[in-house]
């Protein structure tokens, strides 16, 4: 197995929870806090937080700082 194949299935495992599909589909329309994801997907801040987690390490999602808060966007939006 290659680095490419690796990645793939990061990406695959990555997009294997629903609530992460709706976290990816709500950064598809634009950068967000974890509050406003919270509010979207009905799931507590820290379930949130955990799912974000796995699509940083995916590489699916990046972060910027904002003052206090933390703005999520896709890494690669379409």
């Amino acid at each position: 197995m290659n680095h490419e194949d690796k990645m793939i299935a990061e990406v695959m495992k990555a997009m294997g929870h629903p609530v992460r599909v709706a976290l990816i589909r709500a950064l598809a329309e634009k950068e967000m806090c974890v509050s406003e994801l919270n509010m979207l997907v009905h799931v507590d801040q820290s379930t949130v937080s955990r799912h974000l987690a796995q699509l940083k390490r995916s590489g699916l999602v990046t972060e910027r700082r904002e003052g206090l808060f933390v703005r999520h966007r896709l890494a690669n939006p379409c």
